[in-house]
């Protein structure tokens, strides 16, 4: 028998450095989406519905199961059973997940052991200590981006990729603080011709 050398959320480590810890949580909510799309796939291949509740969505709030009552039938109830079970299972998955991935420092100067409160609220202290939701943090972003323009690259694709990394963290920021989208598309594809020698493009390109 093959012994499975595989480590658990391997590539999920985040290092306790704030500026590294939107890249981390995007890393985090993707492996749990793909968890929850998993999870569908084996329920409804079960001949069961799909979970209400997705891995991700515990970090938003407490999910819940509601009773079906006393006059439900015995499938029904199975069902009930069966759902409260697998939001369970998903709380200890997360809860695994973060004792594993963030710094044991961290975890072990909390206030609040995290057995002691739910997930939502974990992940919420989380935000505040580390994010950058804030308007100073929009500010350290948007600096990021035009760091991004002087800084020396091996070619045009590599350029792109950098900025349109700073610029889906600034606009997730931006949605969340702002309610707006910062900055727009053609700003950044503006920035980034502008960046590049003039005589690749000739005196035909307009912006």
């Amino acid at each position: 028998m093959v012994k499975d050398t595989q480590v658990p959320f391997a590539g999920l480590k985040f290092n306790g450095n704030p500026n590294d810890f939107q890249r981390w949580k995007d890393a985090v909510v993707a492996h749990l989406v793909s968890k929850t799309n998993s999870r569908k796939i084996s329920e409804i291949r079960a001949g069961r519905a799909a979970p209400r509740h997705g891995f991700q969505d515990l970090f938003l709030r407490p999910a819940h199961i509601a009773d079906p009552g006393p006059d439900a039938t015995d499938d029904a109830r199975n069902q009930h059973e069966h759902e409260v079970a697998l939001l369970d299972e998903v709380d200890s998955y997360i809860r695994d997940m973060v004792n594993r991935t963030l710094p044991h420092t961290y975890m072990n100067q909390l206030s609040t052991p995290l057995s002691a409160q739910t997930v939502a609220a974990f992940w919420a202290q989380l935000e505040v200590e580390f994010g950058k939701s804030d308007a100073m943090g929009m500010v350290e972003l948007i600096m990021e981006f035009e760091k991004t323009l002087t800084e020396d690259f091996k070619s045009v694709d590599e350029l792109f990729q950098k900025l349109r990394n700073v610029r889906n963290r600034l606009n997730r920021q931006g949605q969340e603080t702002l309610r707006v989208h910062l900055p727009p598309s053609q700003l950044t594809i503006a920035k980034l011709l502008a960046t590049l020698p003039g005589h690749l493009w000739g005196p035909s390109v307009t912006f």
